[in-house]
C-alpha cells in the first residue's frame, strides 16, 4: 500500500521530527509550491492537473519514503 501526502506546507520537510516520522512510516510526499499571491486552492488544483502524470510516474518508479517539490512552472524536484 502506498501512503501519499500532497501538501502546500513545505515546512514539513524542514521539521526534523516530522520528516523522520514520514520516512519511518514510508510515506511519499509532494509539496506544491506556489508564488506569493498565487497560493490559492484553485492554483493548487491547476498544478496538480498539470503535473499529475509526472506524480503518478514517480509513484510507480519510486518506493516511498520520498519527498518532491512540485512548482507551478518547471520540473518536479526531489528533496533530500
Amino acid at each position: 500500500m502506498l501512503w501519499l501526502i500532497i501538501s502546500r506546507d513545505i515546512n514539513i520537510s524542514r521539521d526534523k521530527l516530522e520528516s523522520a516520522l514520514l520516512k519511518e512510516h514510508g510515506v511519499g510526499i509532494f509539496y506544491i509550491t506556489l508564488p506569493k499571491g498565487q497560493n490559492t486552492h484553485w492554483n493548487m488544483v491547476k498544478v496538480l492537473i498539470a503535473k499529475w502524470e509526472d506524480i503518478v510516474e514517480i509513484c510507480q518508479k519510486r518506493k516511498p519514503p520520498f519527498s518532491y517539490q512540485v512548482p507551478i512552472r518547471g520540473n518536479i524536484k526531489k528533496i533530500d
